[in-house]
């Protein structure tokens, strides 16, 4: 009866331990560089879904690229000082220090340390692998972020719900920890004739 009560513990036990979050600092410190394919939808209540798709790169600290290719091309590059989003069919650049973006950015904060991502946010566990940032500003854009990782500490997914009711998914896919990435991915220069608005 004593074996089979140890036993029982042994198994409740190790069910916990499989189903315990992994620590989202572990998870956002398994990478310096990152790379990968995302579809993005955004959804606002009584209006039709919009769908996007493109590229994401980051490099720590403070580096970002994120390309849509399509419908529209638009391109937000962060080079550790500035944040750039240019877009192209409006012939259009706007641009604004990294500090005045970062809680409204969330692949910045991807790109950025732990420790601004918790001054920033309160963090909690939804499920091993899913985490909810709320952010601590109550005049902030974003209600809330929703970070999926996958069983190899991958990044899996984000969902962002803004004060305006907006919900908007972002799924990853081919996604590569650690890729030797060239510095001109962060590098941004308005082309001639753009309005670069500050």
């Amino acid at each position: 009866m004593l074996k089979k009560i140890f036993a029982f513990l042994i198994l409740c036990s190790s069910t916990a331990f499989a189903a315990a979050p992994v620590s989202l600092d572990s998870l956002l410190s398994n990478f310096q560089s990152l790379q990968a394919n995302f579809t993005q939808t955004s959804q606002t209540q009584g209006q039709a879904a919009q769908q996007v798709t493109g590229t994401l790169a980051i490099q720590k600290p403070d580096r970002f690229r994120w390309e849509v290719t399509q419908p529209n091309p638009q391109l937000i590059v962060a080079d550790g000082k500035s944040l750039w989003n240019y877009e192209e069919d409006l012939e259009q650049v706007t641009v604004n220090p990294i500090g005045q973006a970062l809680s409204s950015t969330p692949m910045l904060l991807l790109s950025g340390e732990v420790t601004q991502l918790r001054t920033l946010f309160n963090v909690q566990a939804l499920s091993p692998y899913q985490y909810q940032l709320t952010p601590k500003q109550s005049d902030n854009l974003l209600k809330s972020v929703v970070i999926g990782f996958d069983q190899d500490g991958k990044l899996a997914s984000l969902i962002l719900t803004n004060n305006m009711g907006q919900v908007t998914q972002i799924q990853f896919s081919n996604v590569k920890l650690n890729p030797s990435l060239s510095k001109k991915l962060f590098q941004f220069s308005a082309p001639s004739g753009v309005d670069v608005l500050s």
